[in-house]
């Protein structure tokens, strides 16, 4: 028998994702309903103009709304995933360098990025593999304090 999940809101991740989800449907509709009434203000006037108005004018000018501001859409919903995806692959590949016995470092992601909660539970059970001698870390060679720093002279 199959156990049923108790909650369905389980992370604050999930609650960014629906209410993401949530903006682009809302924003969308919106702009779409505007742009098809501002659109079809113009019409009209060219229409009553041209002497009568069709059902058919109405629905093309707003397939050409719907043709034109999806691109937009689509670029913004890539760009979210792109911070979504890159910490998943991060993720993924630390864990097949594990896999393949290979030294790994802990995970860093950019400013942007979304699962940081994550990162830093991630990072810490890494340190706890490293501490029983099931992971090695390869940290990177952080500059000693007796190295000179590189000052950089405008000439």
């Amino acid at each position: 028998m199959r156990e049923r999940r108790k909650k369905v809101w389980i992370d604050r991740f999930q609650t960014l994702l629906v209410i993401r989800i949530g903006l682009y449907c809302l924003l969308y509709q919106v702009t779409l309903l505007l742009l098809i009434m501002v659109w079809d203000r113009m019409g009209a006037a060219a229409e009553s103009v041209a002497a009568g108005s069709s059902l058919w004018g109405s629905f093309v000018r707003g397939l050409v709304v719907v043709v034109l501001f999806t691109p937009l859409l689509m670029r913004d919903v890539a760009k979210f995933t792109h911070r979504l995806v890159g910490p998943l692959y991060r993720f993924r590949k630390t864990i097949q360098a594990i896999a393949a016995d290979e030294a790994v470092t802990t995970v860093r992601l950019r400013k942007g990025d979304l699962l940081h909660d994550m990162k830093d539970d991630f990072n810490a059970m890494l340190k706890l593999l490293e501490q029983k001698g099931y992971v090695v870390l390869d940290t990177p060679p952080t500059p000693a304090a007796s190295e000179p720093a590189l000052v950089h002279q405008n000439g």
